[in-house]
């Protein structure tokens, strides 16, 4: 649909319409002729009765007068043009073939439409925002359907704005259907760091009716406030939780090893949560109950600092969960000193494993070491290994993973 030309674009137009005007009075008036002709040789008069009147002052003031008339009422007639388009829509659109369809089918199609959004967010973000300007049918349709209005995707590496009035929007009209919410909060964006934190603040009373929840953040050391937040929160909703943080955790004064997962994040209880990713920040602060998890990534860049690790106890009850088919596990996440001697560690449901050789000392036993030499998986189905360099001499378990 055409917007509405803005007040200041329309004095603007007037403005360079009326400096032209004037300019062609001053030309036929002559006082912007010049008598040399193009030659440098005077130019040739014509006779009197060949010769153009020039205006004369009051003539010049009486049309600019005119012509100022005539722009305002042009400008009158501009801003009617939506108010013509409304009426217009209004008698017409209801014939059209598509608006003839029943409410539930146009739902459907404007879903689909909406999913098909998420893949190319670049070059049509907020597909449903589209589709609620396009008429006045179309519209109430969309504003109707609360399922259109549950994913909310804001990118701090490239917004101009903080878009609070948008996420207050999907907020009321996705009614309490379950969100699914994707957040990136970059330092290096065109934006302050704080004022896009507000969008993560905003969210914070509705992540209990949260169903996908992923923040990506390249200062997580300031997001310890937000950790604290959802430490005793209850998720009942939640099936996925993603977080990606990348910096120096000032807030560790000593490394610190877990012999064992103890959760600290979602404390009220998470039963529906399913797929887990943690860069080396969210393995510190952010560690879900993992219950009913069936895929975990535990995944950081090698330059990331690892203030928190976990030792061969805490990898085993990872490996031994009752519902966990997939492991990945990039980074030093793990601080291994040896390998028992005589036992193996059985992961019953384990059917997907990978890993990289990467440790933080040169006496340490990598993760792909340790689960080749002591853990059974009687379901295990692939295993990647990443830079076997590394491993110079292991044995594989006795009881070799099918």
């Amino acid at each position: 649909m055409n917007r509405e030309p803005s007040e200041a674009t329309m004095d603007r137009l007037l403005g360079r319409f009326l400096e032209e005007f004037e300019c062609g009075l001053r030309e036929v008036s002559g006082e912007e002729q010049s008598d040399v002709a193009e030659g440098g040789e005077k130019a040739v008069p014509l006779d009197d009765e060949s010769q153009s009147r020039p205006a004369s002052r009051n003539e010049s003031k009486a049309g600019a007068k005119k012509t100022r008339a005539q722009a305002r009422g042009s400008k009158v007639a501009v801003k009617k043009i939506p108010q013509t388009q409304r009426t217009s829509g209004r008698a017409f659109n209801p014939g059209t073939p598509i608006n003839r369809w029943g409410k539930e089918l146009l739902v459907l199609i404007f879903a689909m439409v909406v999913d098909a959004g998420r893949t190319t967010a670049a070059d049509y973000p907020n597909p449903e925002v589209t589709i609620s300007h396009v008429c006045r049918n179309w519209r109430n349709v969309a504003l109707s359907a609360p399922s259109l209005w549950t994913f909310f995707h804001f990118d701090g590496s490239a917004a101009e704005c903080v878009p609070k009035d948008r996420l207050k929007a999907y907020l009321k009209r996705s009614k309490k259907l379950p969100l699914n919410l994707w957040l990136a909060v970059i330092n290096d964006g065109p934006l302050p760091y704080y004022e896009q934190r507000e969008v993560v603040e905003l969210l914070i009373p509705h992540l209990n009716r949260c169903r996908r929840f992923s923040l990506e953040t390249d200062e997580a050391a300031h997001f310890h406030e937000f950790a604290c937040d959802i430490e005793d929160m209850e998720a009942p909703l939640l099936q996925t939780f993603a977080f990606s943080g990348t910096t120096w955790l000032d807030n560790f004064d000593e490394k610190k090893i877990l012999s064992n997962w103890s959760p600290n994040t979602f404390l009220g209880g998470s039963p529906s949560l399913k797929f887990v990713t943690l860069s080396c920040l969210g393995i510190a602060e952010y560690r879900p109950p993992l219950d009913a998890v069936v895929d975990l990534r535990l995944e950081a860049d090698f330059c990331s600092d690892f203030s928190v690790r976990c030792n061969s106890d805490a990898l085993d009850g990872i490996l031994t969960l009752p519902h966990l088919r997939a492991l990945s596990i990039r980074g030093a996440f793990f601080e291994i000193a040896s390998i028992p001697n005589g036992t193996t560690v059985e992961a019953k449901s384990l059917e997907h494993f990978r890993c990289d050789q990467h440790t933080e000392g040169p006496n340490l036993v990598s993760v792909g070491e340790y689960f080749l030499s002591r853990i059974y998986g009687p379901r295990l189905m692939s295993l990647t290994l990443e830079d076997l360099t590394e491993i110079e001499e292991y044995q594989v378990c006795r009881y070799p993973s099918p």
